[in-house]
Order: structure tokens, then C-alpha cells, then sequence
């Protein structure tokens, strides 16, 4: 079983701030061979998903100017108009750092939420060019992203927002974050944790 503790909420902490925290999060856990993370190459896929997430939440560092930015509002836009009533009870971009342990061995993580709905449910925002969704959830493996974000800020409920731009269709997927454990999460905590 793994436990979560000291933890640390932060809201609408800059993202470069965000980055500089000196813990282990999901994306460079999974990203990872041998201690050193794997570059990935920023393409307009996932500077369009990028864009919609901006949008969604109000960053700041929103260009306008961006080529893929027309694309990205309409998007935005869809995902308002089928959710606007949601939006009013959302937070977006919580950050956190809690301490994860299990068998006696800690490790200091961190992740960034796109949008909370404190004490009951995390949903986490994905834009895709693939249709087969439930296939890139598992190669993707959403769940130990969603399990992390859960289980740190004391949340029941996780769910993927997922809009597929071939298929233009959007989906709300619940993920099951119910296990008081995750393989994933114990050997990453004894590969960098410490005793």
C-alpha cells in the first residue's frame, strides 16, 4: 500500500515554477531510462493540445499569434459549450507536491491538475489525433498519472476528458483510481526513493 503525505497545494502557480520543483513527477517517471528522461520532440499534435489546454485555463502565456491557435479555440470551444455549467465549480492548474511511501521507502513527487473539484473529482484533459481512445489510454497509461493525481490530494474520483480531433467527438471517461496501490507507482518509489 502506498501512502501520501506532506502535502503541499499550490493554485495557479506558473508553469516554469512548476517545472523547477525538485521532485519526481508522472511525465518524467514515464518518460525515464535509466535515470535520465527521455527528450520528446514538441509537435504540432501537442502543441494543439497545448493550445486547448491554455485556453481552458486561462494561462497567461497564451500567444494569440500561434499558428495552431484558430484550431485550438474551436476545440475550446466545444469542450465550454458541453461542459459550461461544470466550469463555474472547476480549479484549474493545481499543483502539488506530496511525499509518496511504501515499504518504508519515500520519494518526493509532484504533479499539476488541469481541473479540480475539491474532495470530490480530478479530470484530467486530453486531445488526440488517434480514434481508437481506449487504446491510447493504455498505451499512454492514463490511470497511474490519474491514480498519482488521486491518491496525493485525497480525491475519490478521476476522470479523462478526451477530444479526438479525426473523429471530432469528445468523451468523459471515469478511471478507476479505487486500488490502494499501483505497480507502477511502488517501483518508480524503491527505484528513486529514500529510506
Amino acid at each position: 500500500m502506498i501512502k501520501y503525505s506532506n502535502l503541499n497545494i499550490v493554485k495557479k502557480l506558473d508553469f516554469q515554477d512548476y517545472l523547477n520543483i525538485n521532485a519526481y513527477s508522472y511525465s518524467y517517471l514515464k518518460n525515464e531510462n535509466n535515470g535520465e528522461k527521455k527528450e520528446i520532440k514538441e509537435t504540432d499534435k501537442i502543441k494543439l493540445g497545448k493550445l486547448v489546454d491554455a485556453i481552458l485555463t486561462d494561462n497567461v502565456l497564451l500567444n494569440y499569434n500561434q499558428p495552431l491557435h484558430y484550431a485550438a479555440k474551436k476545440i475550446a470551444d466545444k469542450i465550454k459549450d458541453s461542459y459550461k455549467n461544470a466550469f463555474n465549480y472547476l480549479e484549474t492548474q493545481v499543483s502539488f507536491t506530496a511525499t509518496a511511501t511504501y515499504n518504508n521507502v519515500s520519494m518526493l513527487t509532484k504533479g499539476r491538475v488541469d481541473f479540480y473539484f475539491k474532495d470530490l473529482a480530478i479530470i484530467d484533459l486530453k486531445v488526440t489525433h488517434e480514434k481508437n481512445i481506449k487504446a491510447l489510454i493504455d498505451f499512454m497509461q492514463y490511470e497511474n498519472q490519474l491514480w498519482h493525481y488521486c491518491k496525493a490530494l485525497d480525491v475519490p474520483n478521476a476522470y479523462l476528458l478526451i477530444y479526438s480531433v479525426p473523429l471530432q467527438k469528445l468523451q468523459l471517461l471515469k478511471v478507476n483510481v479505487s486500488n490502494n496501490t499501483n505497480d507502477f507507482w511502488e517501483n518508480k518509489i524503491l527505484k528513486f526513493g529514500d529510506i
